[in-house]
C-alpha cells in the first residue's frame, strides 16, 4: 500500500516537474501563476480580479507525503518478515493439527508468500 502510494506521488512530483512548476509549489503542491503556470483556471470575466488556483491539497506538501510513504516500507516489510516467522514456527509446532483446516489454510498462505530478502 505505502508502495503505491509512494509511486502516486512520484508520479505527481514528476508531472508538476514537466509542467514547469517551482520547487516551492512542488513542495507545498499550491501552483501559483509563478510556481506552475498550467495549472491555473480563469475565472468568468466578470470576476476577472479574482484567480482560482486548482489544488488537491493545500496544507499537505507532496514530497512531505513520499516521504513519508517511504519512511513506512522498511517497518512493514520487517513486521511482514516477523509475522512470517512466526506462523513458519507456530506451524512447524503444530504438526499434530495438519488436517485442520484453519493449518492448511496457513499453510497456503505461507507458501503463496515470497519475501523480498
Amino acid at each position: 500500500m505505502y508502495e503505491k502510494e509512494a509511486k502516486q506521488q512520484e508520479e505527481k512530483i514528476e508531472k508538476m516537474k514537466a509542467e514547469a512548476c517551482d520547487d516551492y509549489g512542488i513542495k507545498k503542491q499550491i501552483p501559483t501563476p509563478q510556481s506552475c503556470p498550467s495549472t491555473l483556471i480563469l475565472p468568468r470575466p466578470s470576476t476577472l480580479k479574482l484567480l482560482l488556483f486548482t489544488t488537491e491539497m493545500t496544507s499537505t506538501a507532496m514530497i512531505e507525503i513520499l516521504q513519508e510513504s517511504r519512511m513506512m516500507i522498511p517497518d512493514c516489510q520487517r513486521r511482514l518478515e516477523v509475522a512470517h516467522a512466526e506462523l513458519t514456527q507456530l506451524l512447524e509446532n503444530e504438526k499434530e493439527l495438519e488436517e485442520a483446516e484453519e493449518y492448511k489454510e496457513a499453510r497456503s498462505i505461507l507458501e503463496s508468500v515470497k519475501l523480498e530478502a
